[in-house]
């Protein structure tokens, strides 16, 4: 929602105005857990959302965000 978002913006704002030379945001469509992502198989954003569940697999793995660069017009998932 837009309350949620500005908060986001704020944070942001915040962070570079206090010397953080960047911030990430990490956002997904749903809960990227296998279940939920066979519901859109047929969805032609399946193998994005695929690509996507690498990091939010990460994220629940690690409790932390990964690195995200793009190799081959996917993105990778990192430390």
């Amino acid at each position: 929602t837009d309350s949620y978002i500005n908060e986001i913006y704020a944070l942001g704002v915040a962070a570079l105005k206090s010397g953080q030379p960047f911030f990430r945001v990490h956002l997904f469509p749903f809960k990227l857990e296998l279940e939920n992502l066979s519901k859109y198989r047929s969805s032609q954003w399946y193998p994005f959302w695929v690509n996507l569940k690498e990091g939010y697999d990460y994220f629940n793995k690690h409790k932390r965000p990964p690195n995200v660069e793009v190799s081959g017009g996917k993105y990778t998932f990192g430390v």
